[in-house]
């Protein structure tokens, strides 16, 4: 299911850079809100593998919440007036790399 939903996401991404507009953010932000509540809930699987980081934390949460801000700052740059459109498909890069960080 999370290799759905990434399929997904990185589809509506090359639409987003396509046609960059409010509809298509909106769509993009629902399919990467979807696949991080799959894999949040499924957590207790990562939880279980004790998978930590060097400082000793849990990975998966620093790349939600990576994901996180990625989104905030590509919604930024969507509704800027001036719509850089380089600026934009670099973030829709960046978050579907760390999605595909987050599924291996």
């Amino acid at each position: 299911k999370l290799r759905e939903l990434a399929d997904r996401i990185i589809e509506q991404g090359k639409l987003l850079g396509e046609k960059v507009d409010i509809k298509e953010l909106r769509t993009y932000k629902k399919l990467v809100s979807d696949f991080l509540k799959e894999a949040v809930g499924s957590f207790s699987r990562f939880c279980k593998e004790n998978y930590l980081d060097r400082r000793g934390r849990y990975r998966v949460y620093s790349i939600v919440k990576k994901i996180n801000a990625e989104l905030e700052e590509l919604t930024q740059e969507v509704l800027k007036v001036e719509k850089n459109n380089i600026a934009v498909l670099k973030k829709l890069d960046d978050i579907r790399g760390l999605i595909l960080d987050l599924l291996l």
